[in-house]
């Protein structure tokens, strides 16, 4: 099963956060091929971010719900039933590409959007096989 975990840090506030710092995204990088699953997605996100505010949309499905909170952070497992796309030898690789929406909500009533588009595949070397 293909799987996304997903941890959430907090980062100290030494000066007032920009709306772009409220959620960074370390995990995966935009345009990043996966090729191994489970896949890691890091966001950071800033003390001085709401965490009630937080959401999440992989593929225009709503993934919010899907976390699980703690002390220490939030984790999420996703898999194709969630949404997650994962490309199979022979398809158009922009078919399978899975957009991740994470976006919060800042103290100040700003928010952080990030769009990040990656591809997960169930081959090795997805250039070369399609």
């Amino acid at each position: 099963m293909f799987a996304v975990l997903c941890l959430l840090l907090f980062l100290p506030a030494q000066a007032r956060a920009s709306p772009e710092e409220l959620c960074v995204l370390l995990s995966p990088k935009k345009g990043a091929t996966l090729t191994s699953s489970p896949i890691t997605i890091t966001l950071l996100i800033h003390e001085e971010a709401k965490v009630g505010t937080f959401k999440a949309s992989l593929n225009g499905t709503d993934i919010t719900d899907k976390f699980v909170h703690s002390e220490t952070g939030s984790t999420l497992l996703v898999g194709p039933q969630d949404g997650l796309k994962v490309l199979s030898k022979g398809q158009p690789r922009s078919y399978e590409k899975n957009i991740l929406w994470p976006s919060i909500e800042g103290t100040g009533g700003e928010r952080d959007i990030d769009v990040v588009r990656f591809l997960v595949t169930d081959h090795p070397n997805p250039a070369k096989t399609l």
